[in-house]
């Protein structure tokens, strides 16, 4: 990324595909502005995704602002408002005060009208047209929108302004669509939202073909650890035993073969897309074979470790509830083997596994 300079800034930009680029924020800034600076000013804005939401980083001449908005679209103008309020107050800062005397008693007729003290015309009070100061509260969900400009009234037409009791009131111009509404803003400095982790629990119906004789299912509960732009998974799994028949031997001779284990992966997010992750990991279990069919039937324990690896897709079923899908792929390194002393046929589990998980999160 490079500054390039258009205008009076110098803006280094940064935000997901699927916000408004970087002429979009120059563009709305230019509209925005009421002077021109004698020198550029720098700043650097960079938008984030953060779960459901997104994120502005703002340093404009030295200072820092950090909002969170749930519409990308909002924070680019917010961003354009806060950059055309520095940039009037650069130029006012350096123009001479007979300057900002005569630009601030010499509007032009065309846009704003005049204020004379005329008799024929009626006093009508209206919101100040000037930029606001910037103050601490809350960046407005929906931003008001730029009116363009439109014909203006004749320099012929006035208005009066009325002294009220508590002094002399606004001037509401000719052409009120010709007024430029800056909302207000955040300080410089508010309260910084950090990064904080979000953890989701989650509840799931594993299904698996390849570490058992056949498709096997069993319960799945884990915890979703949701940070900025990647997430950590995990799970506690149970796969319900399976009757497996010992190859080479009568029907009754086999054994039921079940899991027990666990599962950790890391997810980073597809295209910018909270939606979508791909993920890895590890999983570690016992694997269980309780035998039958023989005079002294035991329980045989053996480890089951694999690397996983798959996708995960999270769509929101509501405010505070998503679906949870996971598709994935073990390619055990250490698998047990089962059978009986005396006899050689024995099962074993696939050199891969596929499963399919199936549920929901909360928030």
């Amino acid at each position: 990324m490079t500054a390039t300079p258009i205008g009076p800034v110098e803006l280094i930009y940064d935000a997901p595909p699927e916000c408004p680029g970087k002429q979009a924020v120059l563009e709305r800034t230019a509209a925005l502005m009421r002077h021109q600076p004698s020198v550029p000013i720098s700043a650097r804005a960079m938008i984030t995704r953060q779960g459901a939401s997104y994120r502005l980083e703002l340093d404009v001449e030295g200072g820092r602002q950090r909002i969170v908005s749930a519409s990308c679209d909002s924070l680019v103008h917010t961003a354009a408002v806060i950059l055309a309020l520095a940039i009037d107050h650069r130029a006012r800062d350096s123009t001479s005060p007979a300057d900002r005397a005569q630009d601030s008693t010499s509007l032009p007729n065309e846009q704003w009208g005049t204020a004379q003290n005329s008799p024929n015309v009626d006093a009508a009070p209206v919101a100040s047209t000037a930029p606001p100061a910037l103050s601490a509260t809350a960046v407005p969900s929906a931003l008001p929108t730029v009116a363009p400009p439109v014909a203006a009234p004749t320099p012929s037409a006035a208005i009066r302004r009325q002294p009220s009791p508590a002094g002399p009131g606004p001037i509401r111009p000719k052409n009120p669509a010709a007024v430029v509404e800056v909302p207000t803003m955040p300080s410089l400095h508010p309260h910084e939202n950090h990064s904080n982790p979000e953890f989701r629990p989650v509840t799931q119906l594993l299904t698996e073909y390849g570490m058992l004789a056949h498709l096997a299912e069993g319960p799945s509960l884990g915890l979703w650890v949701d940070l900025e732009g990647w997430s950590l998974a995990a799970a506690a799994e149970w796969l319900i035993p399976e009757w497996v028949q010992m190859p080479n031997s009568d029907q009754a001779r086999g054994g039921h073969i079940s899991f027990l284990g666990g599962q950790v992966d890391s997810c980073l997010t597809v295209a910018g897309s909270p939606l979508v992750q791909a993920c890895a990991g590890v999983e570690l279990g016992d694997m269980m074979g309780k035998g039958s069919g023989v005079s002294n039937e035991q329980l045989g324990h053996g480890i089951w470790l694999a690397p996983v690896a798959g996708l995960g897709l999270r769509p929101r079923l509501g405010s505070a509830l998503s679906a949870d899908l996971r598709l994935g792929l073990a390619l055990p390194v250490k698998r047990p083997a089962f059978g009986f002393e005396g006899y050689s046929g024995r099962y074993e589990p696939h050199s891969w596994s596929i499963r399919l998980a199936s549920g929901f999160s909360w928030f």
